[in-house]
């Protein structure tokens, strides 16, 4: 799970409010970080953070910050 906290970090616009949002409706981290678009906005995190997260997951390389 480590690898998705520091991921959800680098991730402009989401902050601890809207991460225990998604954590909330998607059960946990790793799910939060793989849902899709659709699942994202109607989560009601805002556009801005879905496309910031989308985003993020296809610029980061997860295992690389951990290691």
């Amino acid at each position: 799970m480590l690898p998705y906290w520091i991921g959800f970090n680098h991730v402009k616009g989401i902050g601890p409010v809207r991460l225990k949002s998604l954590i909330k409706e998607f059960g946990d981290v790793e799910r939060a970080w793989y849902a899709s678009k659709v699942e994202l906005e109607g989560s009601g995190i805002g556009q801005r953070a879905v496309n910031a997260l989308i985003e993020t997951r296809h610029t980061i390389d997860l295992e690389k910050e951990v290691t």
